[in-house]
């Protein structure tokens, strides 16, 4: 049975509510994106290994969402060790929560000097997560924006390395990390070409790495300003900044030369002063804080949410997010209460 039914006051479908949003035009209402990765495993009554094993599993899990809750979006996300998997490491499984990158399987920055990239049309991996974005595209084109979640080339790095080696690197021989930054941006963009070409809508790049959580402003301009913007040359399709909870507000003033159409916050960045220093250029995703949305007693969790939106509505461009996925241990009637309360406030 729903938990969220169709909502009477809509006048916009998904996708064209977050086209509006993101073009600086107001829609019926913002968009509201709860960002749940691993849930579907247990509406579907599987482990997560189970649930991830095949694409039928995640196509069934995002259909199951769209059910429950009526999401206002679809994602093909899998989890982002699964990249790791296409040079030879391991991701480990829990019994809740994403799984993680095992054992980094490269040792220095000459890895990626004599690593080939893998080929993504023999990997029965990469097919997988295709066949996934396929199976959403048949049910939910045109009616929901299709996500397709990957790691970014900034990222990708560290969890091939280690993040330690990763900033080692950075540090220690900066001239030589274009190494590693071009072979996960090429990465990164056969990725997302394939996903783009089976009718996904929006790339969203993973990069908790290129947060002020990890590095200073400086090495963002340096560094991950130019990537983007090299990116969205070579896909040329709508890219998001997913943070994973890393801090933004100290690059919210330069994150407009990213080329990006929209960014998710950390709950720790002061959402007033993001939106201002974003001044209208790109859209703010944000900002709950999905680590203690499973504590909040309702009266509380209705205050939180129309403070971000009272915050968030008028600027136009803007999202009513979860800073980061959602833990599993969070019941998804919470989550369907979620939504309830910002259906009150949602409204232009």
């Amino acid at each position: 049975m729903p938990l969220i039914r169709e909502y009477e006051n809509d006048e916009f479908n998904a996708v064209d509510r977050i086209l509006s949003i993101v073009s600086g035009t107001l829609p019926d209402r913002i968009p509201i994106f709860p960002m749940i990765d691993t849930k579907p495993a247990e509406l579907l009554n599987l482990s997560v290994k189970q649930y991830y094993s095949k694409a039928k599993n995640v196509i069934a899990g995002q259909a199951k969402l769209q059910e429950l809750l009526n999401l206002d979006y679809v994602s093909n996300f899998f989890y982002l060790a699964i990249e790791s998997e296409l040079f030879g490491m391991k991701s480990l499984f829990f019994e809740q929560g994403s799984p993680n990158a095992g054992q980094p399987i490269a040792k220095d920055l000459a890895f990626f000097k004599t690593m080939e990239l893998p080929d993504l049309n023999e990997s029965p991996l990469y097919q997988k997560t295709l066949s996934t974005t396929k199976g959403l595209v048949d049910q939910f084109k045109g009616k929901k924006p299709i996500l397709s979640v990957q790691t970014a080339p900034f990222s990708l790095p560290a969890m091939l390395m280690g993040t330690s080696r990763w900033f080692e690197s950075i540090l220690m021989f900066p001239e030589r990390i274009v190494e590693g930054i071009e072979f996960a941006t090429k990465f990164a963009e056969l990725w997302a070409k394939g996903h783009l070409e089976m009718g996904a809508d929006i790339i969203v790049l993973v990069d908790g790495v290129g947060t002020a959580t990890s590095i200073p402003k400086d090495l963002f301009e340096d560094h991950v300003i130019p990537i983007y913007q090299d990116l969205n040359k070579r896909i040329d399709a709508p890219i998001v900044f997913y943070t994973a909870g890393g801090d933004m507000l100290p690059f919210a003033d330069v994150f407009h030369k990213t080329g990006a159409i929209g960014v998710f916050p950390s709950a720790d960045d002061d959402l007033e002063e993001f939106i201002k220093r974003a001044n209208n250029t790109y859209t703010v995703f944000g900002n709950l804080n999905n680590l203690e949305l499973g504590d909040w007693p309702s009266q509380f969790m209705e205050e939180a949410i129309k403070k971000v939106i009272n915050i968030g509505k008028p600027n136009g461009k803007f999202v009513l997010a979860t800073q980061h996925m959602i833990p599993d241990t969070v019941p998804i009637d919470k989550i369907a209460d979620l939504i309830r309360i910002a259906l009150r406030y949602a409204y232009y």
